[in-house]
């Protein structure tokens, strides 16, 4: 669209606009980690976890059409290097397998220990709560 830079020719106006999503796609690695501290690959391919084969190719062809060395004079950019590894990961059925069950197994290790940070939170609460009641004068 023209009017995003005023009298300029619809190819400026079209380079600013791929510029504008270009500055968008700009992350680092820590942006894209899960809560392990390795980087996630469906994070970087921006796809939901446990994406079919298609979704993913579809996902690493959208990167690959703004980021792609060819594109930028031979360098490869970081997220372009993050998404090329991404994919490697989750096209190939045995690393795939194993990042997904360390994720998985992860969760679970996350959400069992949030199931006792919460019981240790209600004992405690109980406790106080009865040591209060203890302490009450008798009327």
């Amino acid at each position: 669209p023209s009017w995003l830079v005023a009298g300029a020719p619809d190819a400026a106006a079209a380079d600013c606009v791929s510029l504008a999503r270009y500055d968008a796609l700009k992350r680092t690695p820590l942006d894209v980690l899960d809560g392990g501290g390795k980087q996630d690959p469906y994070a970087v391919l921006r796809i939901p976890f446990l994406a079919g084969r298609t979704r993913i190719r579809q996902a690493y062809t959208a990167v690959c059409r703004v980021e792609h060395p060819d594109k930028h004079g031979g360098r490869e950019s970081l997220e372009w290097r993050m998404a090329e590894q991404a994919y490697r990961t989750l096209m190939d059925t045995e690393e795939r397998s194993r990042y997904d069950s360390s994720r998985i197994t992860q969760n679970a290790l996350s959400f069992t220990e949030r199931i006792f940070e919460f019981g240790a939170s209600v004992v405690t609460s109980l406790q106080n709560f009865v040591a209060e009641g203890l302490n009450l004068p008798k009327t």
